[in-house]
């Protein structure tokens, strides 16, 4: 039988990390300031540059809410598709382990980055968008029971709750 796959957690674990966070910001700056025209603005506290756009008229920003949500969408992907091979591989216990601790993380997660990075609107809904994504689609029917009780996880809670 398979083991649970700890590299995927880990990457998760690493990258929701808030001084990850903290230091992709930094980059996430430096970066656009070398590869862009020079901004107008730069609010290094919330991640946000603001040029001119001659095109339009108008001023433009690139945000690291929006950076970052879509590098947890990439990752998130490869969680999920994890998922849905160790669904095929593990046990059905060990599955609903497994995900569990995928959603502990992100639970843990969340509840860090919104203290200290509040202004990550998006990434946050992302992050909740994705615990219940996990719960509507991974939801396993326990082979071990003759019931065939559905186990899920509340994305508040982290308890199991049976669904009949």
């Amino acid at each position: 039988m398979k083991k649970m796959n700890s590299h995927i957690l880990q990457e998760l674990n690493s990258f929701l990390n808030s001084n990850n966070i903290t230091l992709s910001q930094t980059a996430f700056i430096e970066k656009k300031i070398l590869e862009e025209e020079k901004p107008l603005d730069i609010n290094y506290e919330k991640g946000i540059l603001t040029y001119y756009d001659s095109f339009t008229n108008s001023e433009i920003e690139i945000t690291f809410d929006s950076y970052i949500t879509e590098k947890f969408q990439i990752l998130f992907s490869s969680i999920t598709i994890d998922l849905e091979t160790q669904n095929i591989q593990l046990t059905s216990l060990s599955f609903n382990k497994y995900k569990k601790r995928v959603i502990e993380i992100l639970n843990k997660c969340y509840d860090t980055i919104k203290k200290r990075f509040k202004y990550l609107s998006v990434f946050l809904a992302t992050i909740q968008q994705s615990i219940v994504y996990l719960n509507s689609n991974f939801t396993t029917i326990n082979k071990n029971e003759t019931n065939s009780d559905i186990v899920c996880f509340d994305a508040k809670t982290n308890h199991n709750s049976l669904q009949l």
